[in-house]
């Protein structure tokens, strides 16, 4: 329906009415050039105006950029239904026209275009010629940190537990993680010779899509695959905190107070000393262990991940693959759990393999290795797309110089690296309890090396190797991040990211290497080796040190082009073995890219929330201008290159084209309402969601397939993720009635609310280690050799329930404007989303 046109009175000056009486006199009439002004006769609806004014808002039609924010704009029009082809007006030609009578364009263009990023002085603000409204940072600073860190629905800020080292860096409330991640919702990997979780792929894989309900991304897969496995989030997706109200949020308990002696720069109080309370009802069970470290002070006492019981899951299991398949499916599946479960059976003894190796002390986590190996370290597709995952920063309009902002984003890194390396990090919590905090071992001096028959990950000691890697032009530089015991400052990060843009030169683009199938960059690794004795030195520098910073070449403006050049750039300019990449571009935007085999979502994004909430809100100082004249150049990592390497090359630059040519990426951003609204109905926001993507695949497809949303499994020791199962009984009835157009509105939200409280049953029951596809697999797992393989792992449900048509998963954060992954099988969707409190 085209949209409704505003009732406009036209103006008129009659002496009498049509009975003959006497009205008053009307003034003379305005003046108005109907070339020009004529808003009697404007063509635009009150509708399409504010749609209009809420796109200007996000896209600024001024400046250097403006005709790519105009796309951007007339894009957001249409996507609402406010342009037809008979509305010329809404066209970007009408849009002008409608600007240009509102605003002097040419004078915002030069006041735009006159701003001075390059030269901005944060000393002197008056250099700078507007700014973003912001509240006095003396006068509300920490009022607003403590608010942002208060439980839903408080007006104060959260009692903090105190600990030992009460200095160290905290990130602000966490609200879900990628995909397959460890929030209260969710984590792939296969060879030739061996089956693996995700599948092998023998022909090019299809699109990805990636997609969230404030800032979406949607991958979606074109091309069939053969052998597909579980969910995306399992192989590489961050980790999905459940954003429901009911308690899924891993919540940092401290914040950084100061910084150490040998930092550059300083971080002020990020909460109130008086919110600094101590927390004196530690949940029963759990005991504080000083000797471990503020980081680790609870792990010995987290809960060991439970076996469910043979009879609890095959219940479960057949309830969750009931709304998949037709009667005689559903009867023969039926048939073959009975007899999996039935005494004396092969599935009681593997049952009793199981327990075993839950109650062995040498596992900490019975399923820890088992899937590290499955689901990551064993699976030969390139981990980019598959496997790794990324998020997409919030504009700095204080910093468009990439180099200020790569020094800012750097400065704010490495205070979070100074507590994770020494031990001071304040545990994360769920539910009130504390949970593993193991994982961020392996944040920062870590690497993934490719190997035959599986990857490995190698831990290099952070005292050693005190540097960063930089790459520039396919080049990689070291840069060392502390020099005489003491960090370098903002001021001195800048002028070394500088100097890498003055010296760079385009150089054979060893890091398209490692997007390459694991068992081919095996081989490339091996040949690059050989090629020179001096390469080894190269290669080991870049895995062992602090973490990597890439400054491309791009300029993406759009959310989807912003996602593109997080999520895989142009291959070249990255080393996507290594677990944290933050991309800075030519235009000051910044995003990251993370490798998921050892790491979920959750620590990743503790650590970009925090240190982009340390430079947003000014809890970083950044003003030292010092510079030291003592500081080393830029060391550029030499690389000898033969004629096998310079092939090597060519081959993983066309595969790289190839696949990434073959997957579909889209952002669509809802501005209607969020979780705020959503929580007012007595709903979970992450339930309502999944509840709307059920909804959506219903429409477009006419059925409901497989769905997966991971859900954390970090309140016991070493945990990961749980896959929950979206599609239930439930949610196909709530579909149904909403495609049916006899069924009336109130048994509609009547469904909709039972397929909302199946929902959350079953993420609470994986969150809590109770769910389905682990505790199959790991059963599977316990088979010795020459045993045959029971009934139930041959029949068709339980290969094709777990072939996630949908990978879902949450992450909210007000510092992001995106994140993302890649799908799990070919002819599905990966679909990220995200919840904040009004979008």
């Amino acid at each position: 329906m085209p949209p409704r046109k505003k009732a406009r009175r036209a103006a008129s000056t009659p002496s009498g009415n049509a009975t003959g009486h006497a009205v008053e006199e009307a003034p003379e009439p305005m003046d108005i050039d109907p070339g020009k002004d004529d808003f009697v006769q404007d063509a635009w609806s009150d509708e399409q105006e504010i749609s209009l004014f809420k796109s200007m808002i996000r896209w600024k039609p001024v400046g250097m950029h403006k005709h790519f924010r105009m796309i951007a704009i007339s894009e957001n029009l249409r996507n609402h239904g406010y342009t037809s082809a008979k509305d010329e007006h809404t066209r970007i030609p009408g849009i002008w026209e409608k600007l240009k009578g509102l605003y002097n364009l040419e004078a915002l263009d030069e006041r735009e275009n006159d701003v001075r990023h390059d030269n901005f002085d944060d000393k002197d603000p008056k250099k700078e010629p507007f700014y973003s409204f912001v509240l006095p940072e003396d006068d509300y600073g920490d009022a607003m940190a403590a608010r942002r860190l208060a439980p839903e629905g408080s007006q104060s800020p959260p009692a903090l537990p105190q600990s030992e080292s009460s200095g160290s860096a905290s990130g602000t409330r966490r609200q879900s993680t990628i995909e397959d991640t460890e929030d209260p919702k969710s984590s792939a990997a296969s060879t030739p010779r061996q089956s693996s979780i995700r599948g092998t792929r023998n022909r090019p894989r299809g699109g990805s899509q990636l997609k969230e309900v404030s800032v979406p991304i949607t991958v979606r897969g074109r091309l069939g695959r053969t052998n597909p496995g579980p969910k995306k989030g399992d192989q590489g997706t961050p980790d999905q905190d459940n954003d429901k109200d009911e308690a899924e949020e891993a919540t940092p308990k401290n914040a950084p107070k100061s910084v150490s002696k040998s930092s550059g720069n300083k971080v002020l109080a990020m909460v109130p000393v008086s919110a600094r309370k101590a927390s004196n009802a530690l949940p029963e069970g759990y005991r504080e262990d000083a000797s471990k470290g503020a980081t680790l002070r609870f792990e010995e006492s987290l809960p060991r991940l439970p076996v469910p019981s043979l009879e609890e899951t095959s219940q479960r299991y057949l309830k969750s693959v009931k709304p998949l398949l037709n009667d005689s499916e559903f009867s023969a599946t039926r048939k073959a759990v009975d007899a999996f479960t039935q005494s004396g059976s092969l599935g009681h003894e593997l049952q009793k393999r199981l327990v075993a190796r839950r109650d062995d002390p040498q596992h900490k986590n019975w399923i820890y290795e088992w899937w590290n190996d499955a689901a990551y370290l064993a699976y030969r597709d390139p981990v980019v797309p598959y496997v790794s995952y990324f998020y997409s920063h919030r504009d700095d309009r204080r910093r468009r110089n990439p180099a200020k902002r790569a020094a800012a984003l750097t400065s704010a890194v490495l205070q979070f690296k100074r507590d994770v390396d020494n031990g001071s990090l304040e545990p994360e919590y769920m539910r009130k309890q504390p949970i593993s905090m193991e994982s961020y071992q392996w944040m920062f001096n870590a690497c993934r090396i490719p190997s035959q028959p599986k990857d490995y990950p190698v831990k290099y000691n952070h005292n050693d190797h005190k540097y960063i890697t930089v790459a520039r032009k396919n080049q990689f530089f070291k840069v060392f991040h502390e020099v005489n015991g003491q960090t370098l400052n903002a001021a001195e990060l800048e002028k070394q990211f500088n100097r890498i843009y003055q010296i760079a030169q385009k150089a054979p683009g060893i890091g398209i290497l490692t997007t390459e199938n694991r068992d081919i960059w095996t081989a490339a690794r091996s040949a690059l080796l050989a090629a020179h004795p001096s390469n080894a030195a190269s290669l080991r520098t870049i895995e062992a040190s602090s973490f990597l910073v890439c400054l491309d070449d791009a300029a993406p403006v759009t959310l989807e082009e912003r996602a593109h050049q997080y999520w895989h750039g142009d291959g070249s300019n990255r080393w996507f073995d290594k677990h944290l990449q933050f991309i800075i571009n030519e235009n000051g935007t910044s995003g990251f890219m993370g490798e998921h085999s050892m790491m979920d979502g959750t620590p990743t994004h503790r650590l970009n929330d925090y240190a982009n909430m340390l430079i947003f809100t000014n809890k970083l100082d950044l003003s030292d201008p010092t510079i030291r004249s003592d500081l080393p150049e830029p060391t550029a990592l030499q690389f000898h290159v033969d004629d096998t390497v310079k092939k090597e090359i060519h081959r993983a630059s066309t595969d790289f084209d190839l696949l990434i040519g073959q997957h579909d990426l889209k952002v669509q951003a809802y501005q209607g309402y969020g979780k705020g609204l959503i929580k007012k109905f007595k709903c979970s926001p992450d339930a309502y969601v999944q509840m709307i993507i059920q909804l959506a695949y219903h429409k477009m497809y006419g059925i409901s397939r497989p769905t997966y949303e991971s859900a954390a499994t970090r309140r016991f020791q070493q945990g990961r993720t749980e896959t929950c199962r979206s599609v239930s009984t439930e949610s196909v009835a709530f579909v149904s009635a909403m495609a049916d157009p006899d069924v009336p509105p109130e048994e509609c939200v009547k469904a909709f609310r039972a397929a909302l409280d199946a929902h959350v049953k079953y993420i609470g029951d994986a969150s809590d280690g109770r769910g389905v596809d682990r505790h199959l697999f790991g059963l599977k797992k316990c088979l010795k050799d020459g045993e045959e393989l029971p009934e139930i792992f041959k029949d068709r449900a339980y290969g094709y329930s777990g072939t996630w048509y949908l990978s879902t998963s949450q992450l909210s954060s007000e510092y992001f404007n995106g994140y993302g992954w890649s799908q799990v099988v070919d002819e599905g969707w990966g679909i990220a989303y995200m919840i904040n409190e009004n979008r």
